[in-house]
C-alpha cells in the first residue's frame, strides 16, 4: 500500500498535519473538572451541610481533615464513617454541532476517622483516612470530540492524616494534620490513525496514559474563642506538587510507525501542583437552639498554569508537549446556620458561592466548570452513643457559554448538573 512506501519525512509532515488538524488539545486535558476545581466535597454530612463555614465548629471526628483544632471540642473518644455518593452529569453543545453528554456519573465517596481526647483537656489527637481531590469524567469512547479530548479522565489522591491539637489558653487552641498521600491520574483516548495512514480503513489507536505518585501535604489551624459563644477560626492548607510517572500505550501502530521512532509502550510523566488554601471562620451561638456560622475562602489556583507532558520517544505523535491552562486564584464564601429542634434532632444548612478557577479561553469538554451556588440541608439524629448525620446539596452551576478559546472546536455551550449525598454514622465511646 502506498502509505508504507512513504519517505520518512513525508511521514513525519503527513503525523504533525494530522495532529494539528485533529486539535491541538490531543490527550492535553487530564484535568477533571468539579465543582472545586480539583477538590472533592468536604467528608461528613455534617461537615457538608454547613458549607464553607464548617471550619468554626464540626463536633465529631471529621475535624481531622477539616479543622483539627476542633478535635479539643470533643470530650470522648470517637469515630465517624463517612460514605457519600455525587452525581453530577456535563453536557456540551459546540457551534460547530458537536455534542457530548457524560456518563457514568455517579461517584462513590468515603472517609473514616478517630478522635482521642488526651489525659488533660489541653491535648486532643486523631486520625482519618479520606479522597480530598480527585474526581472522574466520562464519556462514550467514540463521542464527537473523542480526538480532541480523553473519553476518560480519572483522578485519585487518597490520604492518611494523623492529627494534633493542643490548647495553649483558655481561649485559644492549635492544629496540624499530616497529610500522607497516594495519588494517580489516568487518561484514555482515541488516536486518528487513519488521518496519518489516509487509509479510512485504519483503526483508531488507543491511547492510555497512566501515572502515581506519592506526597506529603497538611493542614495548619488556629481556633480563637473571644468568649463561650464567638469563635473565630482560620486554616491553611500549603500547596503540594505531585509528579505523576508511569506509562503511556498506543494500539494499531501502523507499520511505518517504528521508523518514526513511534512505539506501544514509553514512560508517561506530568505533574501537578495543587493550591494553597486559607480559610476564615466565624461561628456564633445566638441560643440553646440556633447557632450561625460565616466564612470566606481562598484557594490559590493560579498555581495550575500549564502541563509538561513527558511520553519519551512518543513525543512525536503530539504537536506540542505544553498545555497552557492558566487558572486563576477564586475566592469562595459561605454563611450557615443549625437548629437543635431537642437533645435527638439538630437540623442545619448553608449557601456557600463559589467561583470558578477555569478561563474561558482554556475551557474543554472534560475540563470544564463555572460558577456554582451551592445549597446544602442536613438533619442529625442522636441515638444514644450513635449519631446519624444526612445532608443533601443542589449545586447550581451557571450555564456558561464559550466565545473565545484556544481551541476553536470547543466554542459553545457547557452545562452542568450535580447532587451531593452525603451520611455520616459516628461513635462516641463514653
Amino acid at each position: 500500500m502506498t502509505r508504507i512506501h512513504m519517505g520518512l519525512s513525508s511521514r513525519k509532515f503527513l503525523l504533525s498535519l494530522a495532529v494539528a488538524v485533529s486539535g491541538a488539545g490531543l490527550a492535553w486535558t487530564p484535568l477533571p473538572a468539579y465543582a472545586e476545581g480539583l477538590r472533592n466535597p468536604p467528608p461528613g454530612a455534617y461537615a457538608m451541610s454547613r458549607g464553607v463555614a464548617r471550619v468554626a465548629r464540626v463536633d465529631d471526628a471529621t475535624a481531622v481533615f477539616l479543622n483539627p483544632a476542633n478535635l479539643l471540642d470533643l470530650d470522648s473518644k470517637s469515630v465517624a464513617f463517612t460514605p457519600a455518593a455525587v452525581d453530577i452529569e456535563r453536557e456540551v453543545s459546540a457551534d460547530w454541532g458537536g455534542e457530548a453528554t457524560t456518563i457514568d456519573n455517579l461517584k462513590l465517596l468515603g472517609g473514616f476517622f478517630a478522635a482521642f481526647p488526651g489525659k488533660s483537656d489541653r491535648f486532643a489527637w486523631g486520625i482519618g483516612v479520606s479522597v480530598p481531590y480527585g474526581q472522574s469524567v466520562v464519556y462514550e469512547k467514540d463521542f464527537d470530540f473523542k480526538y480532541l479530548t480523553p473519553h476518560f479522565t480519572e483522578l485519585m489522591v487518597v490520604s492518611l492524616s494523623p492529627s494534633v491539637a493542643y490548647r495553649i489558653s483558655d481561649s485559644v487552641s492549635v492544629g496540624a494534620s499530616l497529610d500522607l498521600m497516594w495519588t494517580r491520574l489516568k487518561l484514555h483516548q482515541k488516536f486518528p490513525w487513519q488521518a496519518i495512514t489516509q487509509d479510512p480503513s485504519s483503526p483508531d489507536g488507543a491511547m492510555k496514559f497512566s501515572g502515581e505518585d506519592t506526597v506529603v501535604g497538611g493542614i495548619l489551624a488556629l481556633n480563637w474563642d473571644l468568649n463561650e459563644n464567638h469563635r473565630i477560626s482560620l486554616t491553611y492548607r500549603p500547596s503540594f506538587e505531585a509528579d505523576y510517572d508511569g506509562d503511556f500505550t498506543i494500539s494499531n501502530l501502523p507499520l511505518f510507525a517504528p521508523a518514526l521512532g513511534v512505539t506501544e509502550k514509553s514512560d508517561f510523566k506530568t505533574a501537578i501542583e495543587y493550591p494553597d488554601i486559607w480559610k476564615l471562620g466565624y461561628g456564633v451561638h445566638l441560643s440553646e437552639k440556633w447557632s450561625l456560622a460565616l466564612a470566606a475562602e481562598h484557594v490559590g489556583w493560579s498555581s495550575v498554569d500549564a502541563l509538561e507532558l513527558d511520553v519519551d520517544n512518543n513525543a512525536v505523535l503530539f504537536p506540542s508537549t505544553t498545555l497552557p491552562l492558566h487558572w486563576e486564584d477564586t475566592w469562595t464564601w459561605g454563611v450557615s446556620g443549625d437548629y437543635r429542634a431537642s437533645g435527638l434532632w439538630t437540623f442545619s444548612g448553608s449557601y456557600w458561592d463559589i467561583e470558578t478557577p477555569i478561563p474561558e479561553y482554556t475551557m474543554s469538554p472534560n475540563l470544564m466548570e463555572s460558577d456554582i451556588g451551592l445549597w446544602s440541608l442536613g438533619a442529625k439524629r442522636q441515638l444514644g452513643r450513635h449519631a446519624l448525620d444526612f445532608s443533601y446539596t443542589l449545586m447550581l452551576y451557571d450555564k456558561r457559554t464559550i466565545t473565545e478559546n484556544l481551541q476553536p472546536a470547543y466554542l459553545g455551550e457547557y452545562d452542568t448538573t450535580a447532587s451531593i449525598y452525603q451520611f455520616t454514622w459516628s461513635y462516641a465511646f463514653r
